[in-house]
């Protein structure tokens, strides 16, 4: 049989947002010592509000196992088959404190290396902090 496939097909490693999300959570599990983890669930949007180009949506959700299972819902990204660019969602207060210039709920990160930055600046927001050491407390640290 031939083999009709282009021989540069480029098979690159880039990391998947989805996949920068499993890390950040299995790493949020093991800073509290399991008291606050997070979960990442995929979402999609009912078809009146969708976007273009934003067939793959997760939300991620910081959960405390200890009480109940109760989870908030941190923000939420959407992106279309390439992966990037990636809009990720917030709220009103978070994103205030991320980006005081915006005008919406919502910020494009263009590439991986935006993505991350993007997240950087949402797990050390204010509004982050409180409510998982809010969590962290109310589970019985």
């Amino acid at each position: 049989m031939d083999d009709l496939w282009p021989k540069d097909l480029a098979l690159s490693k880039v990391r998947t947002p989805l996949a920068i999300l499993k890390e950040q959570a299995s790493l949020l599990g093991q800073r509290t010592g399991g008291l606050v983890t997070a979960e990442i669930r995929r979402y999609e949007r009912p078809p009146a509000i969708r976007l273009e180009d934003t067939d793959f949506g997760y939300g991620f959700d910081v959960v405390a196992p200890a009480l109940g299972g109760y989870r908030y819902r941190l923000f939420s990204i959407y992106h279309g088959i390439a992966l990037y660019p990636v809009t990720i969602e917030l709220d009103d207060e978070a994103m205030l404190e991320i980006d005081p210039e915006s005008k919406g709920r919502a910020v494009a990160a263009l590439d991986e290396a935006a993505f991350v930055r993007v997240l950087e600046r949402i797990f050390k927001a204010k509004k982050a902090r409180r409510v998982i050491e809010a969590l962290w407390a109310q589970s019985g640290a």
